[in-house]
C-alpha cells in the first residue's frame, strides 16, 4: 500500500513538474487541438460573410440570385381562397396556390418543380378543403 501511494505521489509531483516546465508548450498544443474542434473554428456564418465579399463569392452570389429569382417569376399567385391567420401558400399548380393550415404543408414533403410529393399534399389540400368550406371564397 505504501509502495502504490509513493507511485502515485510521484506521479503527481511529476505530472506538476511537466505542468510548469511545458505550460507555455502544452498551452500552444492545447490551442492547436481546440482550432481543429469543431468549436474553435470559424462559424459558417464567419467564413461566408469573408467568402461573399470576395470577387469570386460576389459573382456566385449573382449567379444564384439570377436562378431563383426566374423560378419565382415562373410560379403564378392566382389564390383560389381566403387568406387567413396562420396560413402559408401553397401551390397545387404552377399557377395558383390554396392558403392551407402550416402544419398541413410541412406535414408532406414536396417540391413543384421535381412534382415529389405534390400527389399526395394535393390530395390532403382537397380534403382539407372539403371540411372547411367555409375558408374558400
Amino acid at each position: 500500500m505504501l509502495r502504490t501511494l509513493r507511485k502515485n505521489k510521484d506521479k503527481i509531483f511529476a505530472v506538476r513538474e511537466w505542468r510548469k516546465v511545458a505550460g507555455s508548450e502544452r498551452q500552444r498544443e492545447c490551442c492547436k487541438l481546440w482550432n481543429q474542434t469543431s468549436k474553435g473554428k470559424k462559424s459558417d456564418r464567419e467564413k461566408g460573410i469573408k467568402y461573399r465579399h470576395s470577387q469570386k463569392g460576389k459573382e456566385c452570389v449573382r449567379k444564384w440570385n439570377r436562378i431563383t429569382n426566374t423560378k419565382r417569376r415562373k410560379l403564378g399567385f392566382i389564390p383560389l381562397n381566403e387568406s387567413f391567420d396562420k396560413a402559408v401558400a401553397h401551390h397545387i399548380d404552377f399557377e395558383c396556390i390554396i392558403y392551407i393550415p402550416e402544419f398541413l404543408h410541412v406535414s408532406i414533403p414536396h417540391n413543384v418543380w421535381t412534382w415529389k410529393g405534390m400527389n399526395e399534399i394535393n390530395d390532403k389540400v382537397f380534403e382539407w378543403l372539403e371540411n372547411n368550406l367555409d375558408v374558400i371564397v
